[in-house]
Parts: C-alpha cells; structure tokens; sequence
C-alpha cells in the first residue's frame, strides 16, 4: 500500500521489542508505538498540525470550532522539537482546564516531517501566489518547519489514534 507515495506497512507485533527492518540493504531498528484506539473511540475529534502557534492560539482554536463545529477532542501534530512539546501540551492542559472536552492529545516525532529543501512555512516564500517571489531572497532550508512533505502523518494518526472516534475533522490551527 501506498500513501503519496510513501511505503505503508501494518505489522503486527506481539512484544515491547524493536523490530528489525532491512530496507535496501540498511538495517533500521523500529520501536513501534501502540494503537491508542479506545482514547477517542465515539468522540468527535479534529486532526490538527501544530507549526509554531502559541498555546493561547491553539486553545482558541480548539475553543471556537469545538463551539461552532461539534468537536471534543483532538489530535493536534507538534511540528516542534520533542523537548518542546510537552511544555505546549501542559500549557494547552491548563488553558483548556475550564471547558467541557474530551482528551486532547498532542504528538510529536523525533525526525522533521517538513519539506527538507523549503525555509519555514511562515516564510512569504511558501505562499504560492506571493508577488516577487523572484526577487526574494530565500532563507536556509528548515525541514523541522517547512510546510508538510510527509503526507503520510494523516495515516499515521488515523492508524494510532483515530479508527473508533466517531468523526473527524481536519481544520487547521490557522483557520
């Protein structure tokens, strides 16, 4: 199976072991991470990437289309280094304290999911109808922020998180 492009493999493992995989000749050690299926089994959930927005941004986010679109729950991707999301994920926890929700769950990766020859997404650059792009001098590539090249990650969510939730909606933090 194929998700734009990328390899899409299900194995079932019994264990808490690595796995052992040898792609092209490279052997590559896998701790695979546990279906977390029950967690969001009959909530109505959002799919959310998270690039740089402040936790005050997400938890309006969240507050507002919870509001308007029905939702309790969500998974939110954190584009950030690893060491950064769980101190977004406890400052989410607190600003959220007061409404009534399901779990929100906020997953990270320890290797960049962005396109690695694009600059950040915030960068003009990455607007595809910015006037001058010609003219624009184009920061360093910077695969932990650049806009999504690993597609692939909506699979992996709906795989680890999402196949019992009743619903799902992917709205962007922006919007």
């Amino acid at each position: 199976m194929s998700v734009d492009g990328a390899w899409a493999l299900h194995l079932e493992h019994g264990g808490d072991e690595p796995v052992q995989l040898v792609l092209f000749g490279v052997r590559h050690i896998i701790h695979p991470a546990t279906s977390e299926l029950d967690i969001l089994a009959g909530h109505n959930a959002f799919l959310s990437v998270r690039n740089k927005e402040s936790s005050e941004i997400v938890a309006d986010w969240f507050t507002f289309h919870a509001n308007t679109q029905g939702a309790d729950s969500a998974v939110i991707f954190d584009r950030a280094l690893p060491t950064e999301t769980d101190k977004f994920a406890k400052r989410l926890e607190k600003q959220l304290a007061k409404i009534e929700r399901g779990p929100i769950i906020v997953v990270s990766a320890n290797v960049p999911f962005g396109d690695p020859a694009l600059p950040a997404e915030q960068h003009p650059f990455c607007v595809p109808t910015a006037p001058g792009k010609d003219r624009m001098v184009v920061p360093d590539p910077d695969p932990q922020h650049a806009p999504l090249h690993e597609v692939h990650l909506f699979e992996i969510m709906r795989q680890r998180f999402l196949q019992k939730a009743r619903a799902v909606a992917n709205i962007d933090v922006y919007d």
